[in-house]
């Protein structure tokens, strides 16, 4: 394998900082999933997306990912 595939499938499998679009307060999927990522990150840093939050689970939120 290339060295550029390589880098590419590494960025995908080992994420430094992963985006969680969609992340609510409510009991919901968006939710679960970044409650999970966030108990089970590994040195993961994950951030909530949601245009009308400002926090969740006490983690800065981001109105969008631009």
């Amino acid at each position: 394998m290339n060295e550029d595939k390589r880098e590419t499938l590494e960025a995908l499998f080992h994420p430094k900082t992963v985006a969680v679009i969609g992340a609510t307060s409510e009991r919901k999927f968006g939710r679960i999933t970044f409650e999970n990522l966030l108990k089970n990150r590994g040195g993961i840093r994950v951030i909530p997306v949601n245009p009308k939050s400002m926090e969740i689970l006490g983690v800065k939120c981001y109105p969008s990912v631009k």
